[in-house]
């Protein structure tokens, strides 16, 4: 008798896909529990998304009610090698415009030179 590789028993097959969800679940588990807390947050005012609203009493003791709520996504400016540059020349001006009593030491790089 032949092997033939597509040709897998049913309880192969399940015992694969098992094994393959439970190895991916590093993964998949953050990314959900991530969505669980910012969904209940969104509904805190509400109570979460099983819970009771809360009572006038809760929400006067509770600061985390009254205020707003913090962005969890921040945006960052993409720094380019450019502007790494720019910072960096600036930095030099300064230091060098401010140690006046101290000569200027030459800067000494390591590298490939363009």
């Amino acid at each position: 008798m032949r092997y033939d590789p597509i040709l897998v028993e049913p309880a192969t097959k399940e015992i694969l896909r098992y094994v393959i969800v439970l190895v991916s679940a590093p993964i998949w588990v953050p990314f959900l529990r991530m969505l669980w807390r910012d969904f209940n947050a969104s509904l805190r005012e509400e109570g979460g998304l099983f819970g009771r609203p809360p009572t006038q009493l809760e929400r006067e003791r509770d600061p985390a009610l009254r205020e707003p709520l913090e962005p969890q996504l921040v945006s960052e400016e993409i720094v380019t090698p450019q502007m790494r540059r720019q910072t960096t020349m600036k930095a030099s001006t300064k230091r060098t415009s401010t140690a006046t009593s101290q000569p200027a030491k030459p800067v000494r790089r390591s590298g490939f030179r363009s």
